[in-house]
């Protein structure tokens, strides 16, 4: 069963699926399990997690060249210094319905959009920030 967390991920963020060539690594659904989700795409370069934990929506991304730890998109704004975007993460994730929540988190994937995909793609400075989210 896809659910209709699948296509909410596609519906909102087709344009960044798109863009980078992401191809559809993973889904999990756990219907006994709060409707608890987890999809996961992928290009050489980059993967990127959407979870959907307990009505609450997170989005992670990994370096697919150093197969790194998963690093949430909050803790990659920290690190570019986004403050804004920072202090909104508990409201988000108090926000229903879910395509609320994630409309929100559309917002500031588009507007960080190329700083998040560089951090990203910078081996040594992922690295790093991925060493520091244990």
């Amino acid at each position: 069963m896809k659910y209709i967390f699948s296509d909410q991920i596609y519906d909102k963020f087709n344009w960044m699926i798109s863009e980078l060539n992401l191809k559809e690594k993973e889904f999990r659904y756990n219907a006994q399990n709060f409707g608890n989700a987890l999809i996961v795409f992928a290009n050489k370069d980059i993967e990127i997690r959407f979870i959907k934990d307990r009505s609450q929506i997170y989005i992670e991304f990994r370096n697919s060249k150093l197969n790194s730890k998963w690093v949430d998109l909050f803790k990659i704004l920290d690190s570019l210094k986004i403050q804004e975007a920072r202090k909104r993460q508990e409201d988000i994730l108090q926000l229903r319905p879910e395509s609320v929540q994630m409309d929100e988190l559309l917002i500031i994937m588009k507007n960080n959009y190329s700083n998040i995909l560089a951090i990203v793609n910078d081996i040594e400075a992922f690295e790093e920030l991925s060493n520091l989210s244990e």
